[in-house]
């Protein structure tokens, strides 16, 4: 989900990646929640951190995790809302979309 609010201050911008897989459902002891988890994050957010390192540099984006009823992953930033803001947020959708085009 790609979410932009924004207010009088300026213009926060979030993707949000939710993982809700099937070991985290049946998991029941700690341990099995724990080593899912640790997946996600030697396995699953490498290759997101991967795959969007060049949006979140450029944009100067950054990261949160969230471990709830699923993983959720979101890459996040603020914009100010003055011209440049504003093509800021443009470029960085029209990146966003060819990036998903390959």
């Amino acid at each position: 989900m790609v979410r932009i609010e924004t207010n009088h201050y300026g213009c926060y911008f979030e993707l949000e990646i939710t993982f809700n897989p099937s070991e985290l459902q049946q998991a029941r002891k700690p341990e099995e929640f724990q080593a899912v988890w640790e997946r996600h994050d030697e396995d699953w957010l490498t290759k997101l951190i991967e795959c969007f390192s060049g949006l979140e540099g450029s944009y100067g984006l950054k990261w949160d995790v969230e471990y709830q009823d699923g993983i959720m992953d979101c890459l996040y930033g603020s914009f100010t809302l003055d011209e440049l803001g504003v093509e800021r947020i443009i470029a960085l959708m029209r990146d966003m979309k060819a990036l998903f085009d390959r």
